[in-house]
């Protein structure tokens, strides 16, 4: 490639082991070796020093992680290209690549180019789509090629470039062999393998390299008389022990066992294939490449392989004789027979060298970016052009809605923690212009006002309680905290006045909670969700298994998906919908949430009959339903049958069956009654409890840390939350609030309770007195949620309201 100095960056997950991250290095190495500037963006590895040692840059940025916290990376990724303004941008993996060209198209002005390798046969569908989307797309086999054509018809073949991988004829020259010190200790390792022929088949311990193959062939060649030896190279992988014992067994039941070994992966794999007098490659299903091929080929060494995929595309043009048809047993053991009596010559590699991998894949880049590249630009720009036009229709729908959308991030990102915080401190800045240019009309405006009433009862029930806090560093952080909440709730009131938003707000809402529990459901049957695998005794999903909020969340929310599951589908569509959430939040194993899901139905069953004979008939047919997914849950998960046989400890009716039936809280709640007791008016302050529990809890309290002499996070009751920490005053002020709450629904019209409908069933079962809570002043996500849903309806109360000129 010649021309200017380029700057490359090429995306990966990480820089561990593997093709993908070698073909990365090896790149680099020739970028750097040509005089340009290679970069590197992954999560970091044990190849990065090699990476750096020879010339390349290394970006750690964990990009791999499939979280939607990794999102965040899209804007990271956009600051960086137009910092380091790259003429090419190379993705490798899936994510990353989503990642990549979500921050190109965040971009402004000159964007570099955008290429992808598909480097392996991946499952079709929207999400590996991305790898077919590049300006230049490197298929590593024609096999890989005819994958992607087959798949993504839709794509231009002109943009599919077939580069495969190459060896180093350096690393695997011809004619090699090891010397008598390493063929003396390999052998002493592996004795059962010396004074016979040996086969090695490498390969991780997975079902799929063909290791049961292998073992029947040893099997049917020493059969012929052929005193054949097998090295399962590779293989003994921690976590595979059981595959492995498996193996073992067929090589006895196969009278086989004394001559085979099964080794850990090696470093050593080139002496190990020139000793060998035969190299396999006996893959279940068809691989995208084989690098075996090569290496063994380029060591003068005989292959014999399944004939599909890239093997079977590497041997019918380099070793057509070592070929046969997948799962032929009798054909595979006659042509080892055959290749051991007498193996074809083999010639030295003039193809799928190293350097003609990294020679193509570099004028790949020059060709990309060179000034005759406007034509391809054009063409890319052309097939882009009807989705470039969607788009800015989309953009313009969007145009009066980016409030809405600002607001809904809020929700989206709670399961991401702080992360929603941005969104909403933006929103709440946007408030504060937004209300200093209404200010004139700010007092007609009723849902100001109810937003103001709401806000005024929540804050100063906190500030009231900091003069005599026993935490003051807590409570003044808090107070300043909880101002950020009535901008953010003026912005929802003051932009969201078009009542034909609310259809589309209420869907966004059902949409994102239906996505958690599609995700928790995965869970379910996986064990795994985008969050990683679930909590060990309950069902964690998006949330992740450090952040046990998942059935409190779905229960609040679930008004928004009946309600739209109802207005959409009807009575079936209702029905529907109570039964996909149910089972995530029983499983979620929150019993709170429990209680919060059985108020929600039941309001739902009593607005959908209207009458006692017909409720009671749904109400029958909702407790059967109950009572088969409890069963279910009962049966397969321990942990559930556990939590209910806790909470059955009630009926018991003594204290401490009450109290282990509600997992500690009569205790916690006896201290916070204490801490009212000696702090009736203003209590300990919010957030305080924690720091005044040891003082008041009873003597050998286990929640009372000896070490930090703190005790329970909080009251777990929102009645006991207020009196214990904010008093007699902060209890009359929430109570002042509820009553201008429902005042302010009793006033409003048939349409706007209709728009307000579920965030107001929401917060109702969020603060139903008869139940425990997460804290209303404590917990971040808790919080962020109840406000959401006040400012949520608050607006939609005042949609309609024609308050403002």
């Amino acid at each position: 490639m010649q021309g200017r100095r380029l700057t490359v960056i090429q995306l990966l997950p990480a820089l561990h082991a593997g093709g993908v991250e070698r073909a990365t290095l090896e790149v680099g190495h020739a970028l750097v070796l040509a005089g340009h500037r290679s970069i590197v963006v992954s999560a970091g590895g044990r190849l990065v020093e090699r990476l750096q040692s020879e010339g390349s840059e290394h970006i750690t940025l964990d990009i791999g992680r499939k979280s939607l916290a990794t999102l965040r990376h899209v804007w990271t990724l956009a600051r960086l290209f137009a910092t380091l303004r790259p003429d090419i941008v190379h993705a490798r993996s899936r994510l990353p690549a989503w990642l990549t060209r979500l921050a190109l198209s965040a971009m402004r002005g000159v964007r570099p180019h955008f290429v992808t390798t598909v480097h392996g046969l991946n499952s079709p569908g929207f999400y590996s789509a991305i790898m077919t989307r590049g300006e230049r797309v490197i298929c590593v086999s024609n096999t890989v090629r005819d994958h992607v054509l087959r798949h993504y018809p839709q794509v231009d073949p002109a943009r599919l470039t077939v580069i495969p991988r190459g060896v180093d004829p350096a690393d695997f020259p011809f004619g090699f062999q090891p010397d008598d010190a390493w063929r003396a200790a390999f052998f002493e390792e592996f004795s059962q393998l010396r004074d016979g022929v040996l086969l090695t088949l490498p390969g991780r311990g997975t079902r799929l390299k063909g290791h049961a193959d292998a073992i029947e062939l040893l099997a049917g060649l020493r059969a012929r008389g052929l005193d054949c030896r097998l090295l399962l190279l590779g293989a003994r992988q921690p976590g595979r022990e059981k595959y492995i014992v498996g193996l073992e067994q067929r090589a006895r039941d196969r009278a086989v066992a004394e001559y085979f070994a099964i080794s850990p992966p090696r470093n050593d794999v080139r002496e190990i294939y020139a000793v060998s007098a035969l190299v396999l490659q006996l893959s279940q299903q068809a691989e995208a490449f084989g690098r075996t091929v090569l290496e063994a080929l380029s060591l003068c060494r005989p292959v014999l392989g399944y004939a599909h995929g890239g093997v079977g595309e590497l041997l019918a043009e380099l070793y057509p004789e070592g070929r046969v048809a997948p799962g032929d047993m009798t054909r595979l053991v006659e042509r080892a027979a055959e290749l051991l009596r007498v193996a074809p010559p083999i010639t030295p590699l003039t193809r799928y060298r190293l350097v003609d991998m990294q020679a193509s894949t570099l004028d790949l880049y020059g060709a990309a970016s060179a000034s005759g590249v406007r034509s391809l630009q054009s063409a890319y720009l052309r097939i882009t052009e009807n989705s470039a036009v969607e788009a800015t229709s989309v953009l313009q729908r969007l145009r009066g809605q980016w409030p809405a959308i600002l607001i809904l991030a809020v929700l989206a990102l709670l399961p991401v923690g702080a992360a929603a915080e941005a969104p909403l401190l933006i929103a709440a800045l946007a408030g504060l212009v937004v209300a200093w240019n209404e200010r004139d009309s700010l007092r007609v405006n009723a849902g100001v006002r109810l937003a103001v009433t709401l806000f005024a009862c929540y804050w100063l029930a906190a500030l009231i309680s900091a003069p005599g806090a026993v935490a003051a560093e807590k409570i003044w952080s808090t107070v300043a905290g909880i101002l950020r909440f009535l901008p953010f709730a003026l912005f929802a009131v003051l932009r969201l006045r078009d009542i034909a938003l609310w259809p589309q707000i209420e869907c966004a809402v059902a949409m994102i909670v239906v996505l958690w529990l599609l995700d928790a459901w995965v869970q379910l049957f996986t064990g795994h969700s985008i969050a990683g695998p679930m909590e060990a005794e309950r069902l964690s999903g998006i949330f992740g298994a450090g952040n046990l909020k998942l059935g409190p969340m779905l229960a609040v929310l679930s008004p928004f998906v009946l309600n739209a599951a109802r207005e959409r589908f009807g009575t079936r569509g209702l029905i529907v919908a109570m039964v996909f959430m149910l089972m995530p939040i029983l499983l979620a194993g929150s019993r709170a949430a429990w209680l919060m899901y059985a108020l929600v139905v039941a309001l739902f069953v009593w607005r959908q009959t209207r009458a006692p004979l017909r409720f009671a008939v749904w109400i029958i047919a909702a407790l059967a339903i109950v009572a088969v997914a409890a069963w279910t849950a009962d049966r397969d998960s321990p942990q559930f049958a556990a939590r209910v046989q806790r909470t059955l400890l009630v009926l018991r009716g003594s204290q401490a069956a009450v109290d282990e039936a509600s997992a500690g809280r009569l205790r916690i709640w006896g201290t916070a009654l204490r801490m009212t007791a000696a702090h009736p008016l203003t209590g300990v302050g919010v957030r305080g409890f924690r720091y005044a529990y040891a003082q008041f809890a009873a003597p050998g309290d286990a929640f009372v840390d000896a070490k930090t002499d703190e005790g329970a996070f909080h009251a777990h009751s929102l009645v006991l939350e207020l009196l214990s920490e904010t008093g007699i005053i902060g209890l009359l002020l929430w109570i002042a609030g509820a009553w201008a709450a429902i005042r302010a629904w009793r006033r409003a019209d048939i349409a706007a309770r209709s728009r307000a409908f579920a965030p107001a069933l929401g917060l109702a079962v969020m603060c139903f007195p008869l139940n425990t809570h997460l804290s209303f002043y404590a917990t971040s996500a808790w919080s962020l949620l109840f406000w959401l849903l006040l400012a949520l309806y608050c607006a939609s109360l005042a949609a309609d309201r024609n308050d403002v000129p």
